[in-house]
């Protein structure tokens, strides 16, 4: 053993040792998931591979439909004799109870649920005294119990008065809108107390002092509300972002063709009369812009109201619309490779008017919604189509001495593939390229049957020249970019297997 740790000594002190090694810089597959979306991409039982995108368009908002913002009291005592008056602790000097009826336009609500609300409470109190208050919704319900609150209020000190200001949840609550007679429509029945503070002392009022209690519903999330929901219009312009073609950076293809559907399920009780104006695919990389030309636009389409079941955990059958779009020119819209949706779309509820009586429903988990569902088979031509994938490497080693980079793909596809590397900086601008000119790589081995079985296999050997080792000193980033070219001028059917496997590998000697 001493021996060895001498001999171990001597050579580090006096000899330089040269080892060489092979690592991988660079291992990568592009496979079809890769090319588009792998929550898109769907294998058929042959293998075959399609796309299946369902693009949601939201056409109405329910909240907006049925918005309950109001202020269901406003309440200001004054004391209503011209003497001055003792009030002892405890003493009660309101008592009111008030039915209010809320202004929501053409709504009419008899019931409803809140999933989400907050009832701003406002107390100004004026007397130089500590109040009580106490504030029921007395036609609200929670289990078996209306809402309740009762809150102390602070004095009013140096004729300031004080302001004491509550947001309260009221979440869970189901509100009775029918009024003392219950055959009304918007009415909340409220009750004010106030009184003394029982622990405060007496105090002296005059005509001049006041309170002032103001309870307004500043937010009302619907969870379940009945009535007559109005004949209320809505337009909606929007534009929505297709992630279908993120990972196109350039490119063409041509396809066999698209199966394209127009959903509409309407959740709600209430029936909807849509128009759309316009459906616009948009490249917002190439400007390229294509509508869609089918009979239905411009056209009146009425989706009559959903089902309830009476069934607590399914409450309702939604009404279900379709169009189908497959035999208009929605091929082209998407060959464009759109990353944008434009539509422009009126609705109008309840067309007919109240025809359900005051019978218009809607939960909050059924709501309108719509969507175009696409599935397009991969049976494509493709020319020029570029696909770029970022990775980063670890490469900051001076030892180095000479060497290669071995450069090796294995191409499943039927298309060639040129692939080349950019090296980026920290804010992923191309700075250079790794190697000089394009690796071609070229298709699979297609069969009569134009299926690929073998891959065609490509080997690159590049030196490692002293720019090509400052290169990847200076650069964590490789920036790998596949070309694919069609060489075979027709459509090919792309199945699950389809793929290009990539890696570079450093084969250098290293000096220890």
């Amino acid at each position: 053993m001493s021996l060895l740790v001498v001999l171990f000594v001597t050579c580090r002190k006096n000899t330089h040792w040269d080892t060489q090694v092979k690592i991988p810089l660079i291992t990568s597959t592009l496979d079809l998931k890769d090319i588009f979306s792998d929550t898109i991409a769907f294998y058929n039982p042959d293998q075959s591979v399609s796309l299946r995108v369902t693009q949601p368009i939201n056409p109405i908002d329910y909240s907006e439909l049925v918005k309950i913002h109001d202020t269901l009291a406003h309440d200001v005592t004054y004391w209503p004799f011209s003497f001055d008056y003792m009030l002892w602790p405890d003493y009660t000097f309101v008592d009111m109870v008030r039915n209010y009826r809320m202004d929501l336009g053409t709504v009419e609500i008899k019931e409803a649920r809140a999933k989400n609300a907050v009832l701003k409470f406002i107390v100004v109190n004026h007397l130089e005294e500590r109040l009580r208050i106490e504030y029921e919704i007395s036609s609200s319900e929670k289990n078996g119990f209306p809402f309740s609150v009762s809150d102390d209020i602070p004095a009013a000190s140096n004729n300031t008065p004080y302001r004491a200001e509550r947001n309260i949840n009221l979440a869970g609550y189901t509100m009775d809108f029918t009024g003392p007679n219950f055959n009304q429509s918007n009415f909340v029945i409220s009750k004010t107390l106030l009184k003394i503070h029982p622990d405060g002392d007496s105090v002296l009022i005059s005509q001049n002092d006041s309170i002032i209690a103001t309870s307004i519903f500043d937010h009302l999330e619907i969870d379940y509300a009945r009535g007559y929901f109005g004949q209320s219009s809505e337009h909606v312009h929007d534009t929505v972002n297709l992630s279908v073609f993120d990972n196109f950076a350039s490119g063409l293809f041509d396809l066999d063709k698209v199966m394209a559907n127009l959903l509409i399920e309407n959740g709600m009780g209430a029936d909807v009369q849509m128009r759309i104006n316009e459906l616009t695919a948009y490249n917002s990389k190439s400007g390229a812009k294509i509508s869609l030309n089918h009979s239905g636009i411009g056209q009146n389409k009425n989706i009559l109201r959903a089902t309830e079941t009476g069934n607590p955990n399914f409450p309702v059958i939604p009404t279900k619309y379709s169009d189908d779009w497959t035999f208009t020119n929605i091929q082209e819209m998407i060959e464009i490779q759109p990353d944008k949706l434009i539509f422009d779309i009126d609705f109008k509820t309840n067309p007919l008017g109240n025809i359900s009586g005051y019978n218009d429903f809607i939960y909050a988990d059924y709501p309108l919604n719509g969507f175009i569902s696409m599935e397009i088979p991969l049976k494509l031509d493709l020319n020029h189509l570029t696909i770029e994938e970022l990775t980063t490497i670890n490469f900051d080693d001076e030892s180095i001495k000479s060497g290669n980079l071995i450069i090796k793909a294995a191409n499943y596809f039927p298309f060639d593939v040129s692939l080349q590397f950019y090296l980026q900086d920290d804010l992923g601008n191309t700075v250079d390229s790794l190697i000089q000119g394009n690796i071609m790589v070229h298709s699979g081995l297609l069969s009569a049957q134009d299926f690929v079985q073998q891959p065609s296999e490509e080997e690159m050997i590049v030196p490692l020249t002293p720019a090509i080792l400052n290169k990847l000193r200076t650069h964590n980033k490789i920036l790998v970019r596949s070309v694919i070219h069609n060489n075979y001028s027709k459509k090919i059917q792309l199945w699950e297997h389809y793929r290009i496997d990539i890696q570079v590998i450093l084969d250098a000697d290293y000096e220890i």
